[in-house]
């Protein structure tokens, strides 16, 4: 961050109408707004503000040139949001967003974007996070091991780097955002995986199929699969990868890191300066950065709840605007905005502004005589997206001994089709298998954030396990309108937020409960639904508006008015209560459906509105 000012004087009017004649406030999108706050100082803020509980709305992280391998050339803001505007993906604003250095390394902090993960912690910085559920988030210290793929036969090797140049006696993983190609240029072992159960979070296990074993010169700089990923090892590691993995294997590939509550991330950032904590000046903290006190030009992300605001300070331009330190942008983001929680962002000649293509604010770079300046180039850049939301239905997967259909997102490990006895009604004896061995609750979820209308329904296994009661239970069921992180009914790590249908193993009781925060309501609590036995039963959740229908095997069994969620994804849920994790047996699931509701209400006698 350059501190040099230049001192240029013009009168203020001038200045703020060649301000207004940059900018054009307002409105930018259907319930995004853009203001411009002429602050004492004097100082320019150009502020955008947008709820991202509206599923069309969404942040996402973009590069220069289109890869995180920015090391062939970083890019102005304006240029990097050009890259990713695309007919249903328009980027509506972008701001500068990561400190960089010379190197791709140097982008500082957890890489994410579009709930992939694409790089580890490198420092002790503040982290950003955006969840899937559109809430904002945001720790300091975020720290995460080395990753592991885990071999076919069981053995374990450490992936030392990830979307990071390869060195020696280690192994990197490149998945797509890396480029086109993994680029190494030494000899070792390039390992093709595709079929990959992505989206990669941290805490999730992914796995995909081994396609080639690449040595020799042939190991040098391999193409990296759309959908999948490559393994590139040298000395050590490259032996060991060399004597366990075979082209066919199925690999499996989990990043852990120290807090399980990342798993809920769509995007994750670094940043220096953790300005706001709980709607107060996060003062303490301040210190660890020696621009705190310094008035600079500043680029902010600062939210409450899902209500998102990205600011930008205009500074080291005198008589036009100065630029802020620590101090006055809690007090702005606080009294004028209402943040609760803030970060502050690369700033200083990187801090820029653009909307619908066009610069808007004034970068200080070579600012002489003020708003005059030219734009840096960085590595990477926020980009307010809009999108569609919805996904494309009817759903289906029948689970057969080839594996899963759809698409399914994972909640932190693969869950696989499986033989199981008895087979389900109509069946072939292979159904989906949901359960994380390592204990706890575990999904896997299909469709869009933004749907709404809709039925989903499949056979389950219900068994009535009252040998193991003593023990625990699990709870087993399907799930609808989840806020995206995918949490069923578990009240860690941000809270189960769905409806969900689900049956405990210990009585035999099945519940039409909804969910918030993690606190589960039976809709039934006054007279419980019991099934003490073992079947497979045909669950359905309806949803059309606020009524929400809860059907067992075409019987209904709560039909409610219940507005807590609106729209979102849906899926498969389990959780278990055993003190022994040797006694959970999974949620076992098969013929799956979504469907709109429209299509089907003749059939089901629900009133569409």
């Amino acid at each position: 961050m350059n501190t040099t000012h230049r001192f240029h004087l013009i009168s203020l009017g001038a200045l703020l109408a060649l301000t207004v004649s940059r900018i054009g406030a307002g409105e930018i999108a259907p319930g995004v707004l853009h203001t411009v706050h002429n602050l004492p100082g004097p100082v320019v803020a150009h502020v955008v503000e947008v709820d991202l509980a509206s599923p069309e709305c969404t942040i996402e992280m973009g590069f220069a040139q289109g890869i995180r391998n920015h090391e062939t050339g970083r890019e102005p803001t304006s240029v990097i949001a050009a890259r990713y505007d695309a007919s249903g993906h328009e980027v509506v604003m972008g701001i500068n967003c990561g400190f960089f250095g010379p190197g791709v390394i140097e982008i500082k902090g957890p890489l994410a974007s579009g709930g992939e993960l694409i790089g580890r912690p490198n420092n002790t910085w503040e982290v950003y996070m955006l969840q899937e559920s559109a809430e904002g988030w945001i720790g300091r210290n975020v720290t995460a091991s080395q990753g592991v793929v885990t071999c076919a036969d069981g053995t374990q090797q450490a992936i030392d780097l990830l979307n990071l140049t390869r060195q020696t006696n280690s192994m990197a993983m490149y998945t797509p955002v890396w480029g086109p190609t993994t680029t190494t240029t030494a000899e070792g072992v390039e390992v093709i995986v595709e079929d990959v159960s992505f989206p990669m979070r941290p805490d999730k296990a992914i796995e995909g199929t081994v396609t080639a074993v690449r040595t020799g010169a042939e190991s040098i700089d391999n193409a990296i699969p759309s959908g999948g990923f490559v393994l590139a090892a040298r000395d050590a590691p490259a032996d060991t990868v060399l004597a366990h993995v075979s082209v066919g294997d199925r690999i499996t590939v989990r990043f852990d890191f120290a807090l399980s509550v990342l798993n809920n991330a769509r995007l994750l950032a670094g940043g220096a300066g953790w300005l706001v904590e709980g709607g107060e000046p996060n003062t303490p903290l301040w210190s660890n950065f020696g621009f705190w006190d310094d008035r600079h030009p500043r680029t902010v992300l600062a939210w409450s709840g899902t209500r998102h605001w990205l600011v930008t300070f205009d500074g080291r331009q005198p008589g036009y605007s100065i630029g802020m330190d620590f101090p006055e942008m809690a007090d702005f983001l606080i009294n004028t905005l209402g943040a609760e929680q803030a970060i502050n962002l690369d700033g200083g000649g990187s801090t820029t502004m653009v909307i619908d293509g066009v610069v808007v604010n004034c970068p200080s770079d070579n600012a002489d005589p003020p708003c005059t300046g030219t734009e840096r180039a960085v590595a990477n850049a926020l980009l307010l997206v809009r999108r569609d939301p919805t996904s494309a239905l009817p759903l289906v997967d029948d689970f057969t001994a080839e594996g899963r259909t759809l698409t399914w997102d994972d909640k932190f490990t693969f869950n696989p089709v499986v033989e199981f006895a008895p087979a389900a009604p109509g069946g072939d004896g292979w159904v989906l298998e949901v359960m994380d061995p390592a204990g706890g609750f575990e999904t896997t979820s299909v469709g869009g954030p933004g749907d709404e209308d809709i039925a989903v329904e499949a056979l389950v296994r219900c068994d009535h396990r009252p040998e193991v009661a003593a023990n625990g239970f699990e709870r087993v069921g399907l799930f609808a309108r989840d806020s995206g992180n995918g949490n069923f009914e578990s009240p860690s790590i941000g809270g189960g937020n769905c409806y969900a249908l689900t049956f405990d193993t210990d009585t035999g009781r099945v519940r039409a409960a909804v969910v918030v925060d993690g606190v589960m309501i039976d809709l039934r609590e006054s007279e419980p639904v019991l099934l003490p036995s073992d079947a497979w039963r045909r669950f359905r959740i309806e949803c059309v508006g606020d009524r929400i229908r809860y059907l067992v095997d075409g019987e209904v069994i709560a039909d409610a008015t219940d507005s807590s969620h609106a729209r979102g994804r849906c899926g498969v849920g389990y959780h278990e209560y055993f003190s022994t994790n040797s006694n959970a047996q999974g949620t076992h699931a098969e013929s799956f459906r979504v469907e709109s509701l429209p299509s089907v209400a003749a059939s089901t006698g629900l009133n569409t509105r």
